[in-house]
């Protein structure tokens, strides 16, 4: 009974500090300040230095740019609208995740919408849409 009980507590202090590092990894920018390249990479502006560019680390959308069927390019710029369409409906973007970075330099993190009392997963949305697939 003890060591179920310790097991638990455990359980819970591990999951209480991975949601305080969370927390202290978390960057909360107003969306004006944010742009979208491609469906699944946006923009940071940084007024007196170079903008950031961000890779949404829980997703994979088609291409824009590069593509080689007509296809795969409506399939991208429908995933850019979208993704661009909910930067626009938000009020602030919480950037969660900072320090790793992709092979062309891009910031991996996961991104949040604040819009209203309405908080929610980018990456999460544009796959329930469709836009999307998940990526690990």
């Amino acid at each position: 009974m003890i060591a179920s009980l310790q097991i638990v507590l455990g359980l819970m202090m591990i999951r209480f500090v991975l949601k305080l590092i969370n927390w202290i990894r978390t960057r909360v920018v107003s969306a004006r300040n944010v742009y979208v390249l491609d469906g699944d990479t946006i923009g940071l502006r940084r007024h007196g230095r170079p903008d950031e560019r961000i890779r949404i680390s829980n997703i994979d959308a088609p291409e824009t740019c590069g593509v080689k069927s007509l296809w795969e390019r409506r399939r991208g710029g429908a995933a850019k609208d979208a993704l661009r369409d909910m930067i626009w409906l938000a009020e602030t973007v919480e950037i969660i995740g900072w320090g790793r970075r992709d092979r062309y330099g891009r910031t991996l993190a996961r991104v949040k919408v604040v819009a209203g009392d309405r908080r929610f997963d980018i990456g999460k949305s544009m796959i329930n849409r469709g836009h999307a697939r998940r990526w690990t």
